[in-house]
């Protein structure tokens, strides 16, 4: 049966034109957004989004089984969207949708040149449709988890898009039209079938570079100098080209669970260079008579556990409260369990590293860890932050800022709770280098703190590793990569520092305080690597402001 006639068979051409229709009869503020919830409802309220600006999925499972008291295991919900693979194999809405769209019935019935957004994510496609083309004004395209294994030319008349998602499909190489692109921006080609990569592919305005969970060898020759962010974790990768050290403007890159033995020249001297994942690489092995083994975890079993509410969701799993029962007898510990997502999404690694690190990362100002949960569903038992006590500094990068944190509209602190922040990040940094651990996420969204009081506690270790085995002439320039991170963090806070009602005695001091914190944050962000100070001499710098 032919795609038209399958489309006819099952009304699908009926239902789009009679949401049309409708949305022409009342007229609503949002027009595609009208078509979106006509076609849900009338599909029976399937799961999934359809199109518009408001294209972020929602939901997520946790794992079956029950622990302790007939407790299920967490039932996790996803409010970042992140959980790709959760829900219907096909969305009917955002089927109709792409239905509508390369029938014709969409662009002849509404003008839709002016649309920004389109998110055509499960609409079960096997081509997307040519009439793509059409949408001059198309920012950003979500075409993710369809059986999708190329794109048409007409998607290179998109002289505006600077978003494009096809994490999930079965591409073997990135469709070379996306290289005539001349706004793209973002490029997401997640758990795919990619085995190779033309240099004329990636369109020189590239920033962000999404690649995880695929089959690479090898990177091209020629790479958009403008990086900013590259996600390859998840690939079998043997080296990386020399071609990613001129990308002068690269600050974040994940490289874990690749087949790397070692590093281009210069790379670890990378003037903006921030957050690198290399765990789980050739390069960081540790089976040489020098290494002492890191310690075992202690492993919790399920049924020690009951589950309650969720507390988080970030890019590496959910987290429950819990209460943990470690001894027939004993009295229950309130706690917290990081449920991990399956490997392969994950885009900092493994979760099995932050696993076996768990042990080895004992501080004051590191969220402590108690236990581990044993295969199938991985997690990690950690010490409770009651959220009416403790709060998410800051909250994860958005689209625009790509590598930087964002935060909530009107967030201020005062200067003595940044300053009581940023020595307890520093400590707890000073602490991961002086064993020559590094965290590799070193992030305000990732750091919990003491609203009252600023006190901090630095979590969320999946991208952290022991870079012992690059042998010490590497150390103090992976110690300092981190300490950029760190200044990008204390530039964020600095901004954000509030001098209102202060009176101008106490104005002048925080002012004279403020200058000096400028500084250092300057001195952590110097091109130079090995010109930036250690995270010991932060820690000192900071206690005499």
């Amino acid at each position: 049966m032919e795609g038209r006639e399958y489309l006819a068979a099952h009304g699908v051409q009926e239902a789009v034109a009679a949401a049309v229709a409708e949305v022409l009869r009342t007229r609503p503020a949002n027009p595609i957004q009208g078509i979106v919830d006509i076609l849900h409802s009338r599909s029976g309220g399937a799961s999934g989004t359809g199109a518009s600006a408001a294209s972020s999925s929602g939901g997520g499972r946790g794992s079956g089984g029950r622990g302790s008291g007939g407790t299920r295991l967490p039932q996790s919900h996803d409010p970042r969207g992140l959980l790709d693979t959760f829900g219907v194999d096909v969305d009917p809405t955002a089927a109709m949708l792409a239905a509508g769209l390369g029938s014709g019935v969409l662009l002849r019935s509404l003008n839709l040149s002016g649309i920004l957004e389109l998110n055509l994510k499960k609409a079960g496609l096997l081509a997307l449709p040519p009439q793509i083309g059409e949408l001059s004004q198309l920012t950003k395209l979500d075409v993710s988890l369809s059986p999708l294994s190329d794109l048409p030319e007409a998607i290179g008349k998109l002289s505006q898009l600077r978003i494009l998602f096809c994490l999930g499909c079965r591409f073997g190489s990135v469709p070379l039209v996306l290289g005539t692109l001349p706004a793209l921006y973002m490029l997401s080609f997640k758990s795919n079938k990619l085995t190779s990569i033309s240099p004329a592919a990636l369109a020189p305005t590239l920033e962000w570079l999404i690649l995880t969970d695929n089959q690479l060898t090898t990177l091209p020759s020629q790479l958009p100098k403008g990086l900013r962010k590259v996600m390859l974790t998840n690939n079998k990768l043997r080296q990386l080209p020399e071609a990613l050290v001129a990308c002068a403007d690269l600050e974040l890159i994940r490289l874990a669970d690749n087949a790397l033995e070692r590093l281009p020249a210069g790379m670890l001297t990378m003037p903006k260079l921030s957050w690198m994942g290399l765990a789980g690489n050739p390069l960081l092995e540790r089976g040489g008579a020098g290494f002492a083994p890191l310690p075992a975890p202690r492993w919790v079993h399920p049924d020690e556990l009951s589950f309650h509410e969720q507390l988080g969701a970030g890019g590496g799993g959910f987290v429950h409260r819990a209460t943990w029962t470690c001894a027939p007898g004993a009295t229950p510990v309130a706690c917290a369990v990081k449920v991990f997502r399956g490997a392969a999404s994950v885009t900092d690694g493994d979760p099995a590293h932050e696993i076996d690190l768990g042990e080895a990362l004992s501080h004051p100002n590191v969220i402590r860890v108690l236990g581990a949960c044993p295969a199938p569903q991985l997690g990690l038992v950690l010490e409770l932050l009651e959220p009416g006590e403790w709060t998410e500094l800051g909250l994860p990068p958005s689209f625009a800022t790509c590598t930087r944190d964002t935060y909530k509209a009107g967030t201020a602190f005062s200067l003595a709770q940044v300053l009581t922040t940023l020595q307890g990040v520093a400590a707890a940094c000073a602490h991961l280098h002086a064993k020559r651990f590094t965290h590799g996420d070193l992030y305000a969204h990732n750091t919990m703190i003491q609203p009252r009081t600023g006190e901090a506690k630095v979590g969320d270790f999946g991208a952290a590793y022991n870079y012992e085995p690059l042998g010490p002439s590497s150390a103090p320039l992976i110690e300092r990569i981190e300490v950029r991170a760190f200044g990008c963090m204390a530039d964020e806070l600095a901004q954000r520092v509030g001098l209102e009602g202060t009176g101008p005695i106490l104005g002048a001091s925080i002012a004279a305080k403020l200058t000096k914190l400028t500084k250092l944050i300057e001195q952590c962000m110097r091109p130079d690597v090995a010109a930036r100070p250690s995270f010991a001499a932060i820690v000192a710098t900071l206690a005499d402001i």
